[in-house]
C-alpha cells in the first residue's frame, strides 16, 4: 500500500498524508534532476518565478540597491535561476540570494549551476532549526510546505527573517474525487520515481480551505494560483519588529 497511490483513497479517505522525511529524500534527488530538463517543469518554474517578481515589485522590494532573498528548502536552485532569468537587468544587480537546504546533493547541484554568480550563496541547513542567518527582505520557499508536518512552523521561521515580505508557493490536495483526475491531467509529464513523487506530494499537500485557516492563523494572506497551487503572502507592517527565533514551535 505504501509504493502503490492507486489504493490512497481507500486507505486514507482523503485525509493529509505526510512521508517522513527519509521516504521524501530517497531518489528525490536523482528524480528531479531527471525532471527539470522537462520543458513543463522548466515552465513551471518560470510561472512561479515570475510570481515572486511580480509581488516583490508589487511590494516595492525591488526599488532600493540591494534586496536580500533567502530561499527556504531551495533544491538545486532552479527558482532562484529563473528569477535572475526573469528579473530586469538592473534588478539582477540588486538582486542577492541565499538558499538554504538541508540535502548535500541538491545542494552540490546548486553549487555547480552557481559556481560563477558571486550573487548567490548556499547554506546546509534545517530550515526549522536555523543557526543565525541574517534578516532577508524577502523569504521564499516554492512547493515545499507540503513536506512539514506542522506546516506553521515553517511559516513562522520565515516571518521570523523576512524584513519585508514572505512568499509561500505549494500545491493543493484534491479532493478524493478529483485526485485521480488531478493526477491524469497534471502527472502526465512524469515517469518513474517522479510520477510517484508527484502523488505523494499531492497527498501531502494542505487543501484550498486547509491553507486559507494557516493563513488566517498565521498573519498571512492566501490566494489561488490556478491550476492546482495557492500562495500564503506575510507582507510587514510598518514599524512591526522582527522575530529572532530560528527555532519554531
Amino acid at each position: 500500500h505504501e509504493l502503490n497511490p492507486h489504493l490512497w483513497h481507500d486507505a486514507t479517505y482523503g485525509r493529509r498524508v505526510v512521508e517522513s522525511f527519509e521516504e521524501t529524500q530517497q531518489g528525490e534527488s536523482d528524480a528531479y534532476s531527471e525532471a527539470t530538463e522537462q520543458p513543463h517543469l522548466q515552465a513551471l518554474d518560470r510561472i512561479s518565478a515570475q510570481q515572486y517578481l511580480e509581488r516583490m515589485r508589487t511590494h516595492g522590494c525591488l526599488a532600493g540597491p540591494e534586496c536580500r532573498v533567502v530561499d527556504l528548502c531551495c533544491g538545486p536552485g532552479n527558482i532562484i535561476a529563473k528569477i535572475i532569468e526573469e528579473a530586469t537587468f538592473r534588478e539582477r544587480r540588486t538582486l542577492r540570494f541565499l538558499g538554504i537546504d538541508v540535502n548535500d546533493d541538491e545542494l552540490r547541484k546548486a553549487r555547480e549551476s552557481f559556481i560563477a554568480q558571486s550573487s548567490v550563496a548556499l547554506e546546509k541547513g534545517n530550515v526549522l532549526a536555523l543557526g543565525e542567518v541574517p534578516p532577508a527582505d524577502i523569504v521564499i520557499c516554492n512547493t515545499s510546505l507540503h513536506e512539514f508536518e506542522a506546516p506553521h512552523r515553517l511559516l513562522r521561521v520565515a516571518r521570523s527573517l523576512a524584513k519585508k515580505l514572505v512568499l509561500v508557493k505549494d500545491l493543493h490536495r484534491p479532493p478524493v474525487t478529483e485526485f485521480w483526475t488531478t493526477v491524469r491531467v497534471h502527472g502526465q509529464h512524469y515517469r518513474g520515481r517522479m510520477f510517484q513523487l508527484f502523488c505523494h506530494s499531492l497527498k501531502s499537500s494542505l487543501s484550498p480551505k486547509e491553507m486559507q485557516v494557516l493563513a488566517l492563523r498565521e498573519d498571512f494572506t492566501y490566494e489561488d494560483c490556478p491550476p492546482i497551487y495557492g500562495m500564503l503572502t506575510w507582507v510587514a507592517r510598518k514599524g512591526q519588529g522582527q522575530r529572532r527565533t530560528r527555532r519554531a514551535s
